[in-house]
């Protein structure tokens, strides 16, 4: 207050000085040009959606990252095991494996995956929707798809088992979890 103003000539900022108000307690645009300043509890109403609103965008930002982060861990710790392993030499050339019971596991487990493609690709498409409940609509398919892959796992660790021994049934959760992980990376 300058000597000689009266106290109605004074009118009290509302902001401190490069704050977006003008001395009148007016908003100023981006252009300098006053307007109306919201009311206290609307802007604070929008501030308060807008701050969950991009909460709630960058939790949702930070789950798919983590995610996907999660499944390439699993498919390069699967590739990775497969190599030093040198599990498709053992497979194909070592004689300590059991032949026939591995075999049959080999079979069951193309048809499961066979199975689970024709799950996610073909049903689809035949008028039941992407959000289709497989459970519901062929609940027998659903129930020959875990065993067959059940019983493939069992036949699968029982035929390495010779070559790999406590470590067979890791090394197939392995391959099949990199597998099941993959198919994130798929559109």
């Amino acid at each position: 207050m300058r000597a000689g103003d009266t106290a109605a000539e004074v009118q009290p900022r509302t902001r401190q000085r490069g704050g977006p108000y003008h001395r009148s307690g007016t908003m100023l645009s981006a252009s300098g040009e006053a307007g109306t300043a919201p009311s206290g509890e609307e802007s604070r109403a929008v501030r308060l959606a807008r701050r969950r609103e991009k909460r709630r965008l960058r939790s949702e930002r930070a789950e798919w990252w983590s995610t996907k982060l999660h499944a390439l861990l699993w498919v390069v710790g699967a590739i990775v095991a497969f190599f030093v392993s040198d599990f498709l030499n053992v497979c194909l050339n070592s004689n300590d494996i059991v032949r026939g019971v591995f075999n049959v596991g080999a079979v069951l487990f193309g048809a499961v995956v066979l199975a689970i493609i024709r799950m996610a690709l073909w049903f689809p498409k035949q008028g039941e929707g992407v959000e289709a409940d497989f459970e519901r609509a062929h609940p027998k398919f659903v129930l020959a798809t875990t065993f067959g892959g059940v019983f493939s796992f069992l036949f699968l660790t029982i035929g390495i088992w010779p070559v790999y021994r406590i470590f067979a049934p890791f090394l197939l959760g392995l391959f099949w979890f990199g597998m099941v992980m993959f198919l994130h990376f798929l559109p």
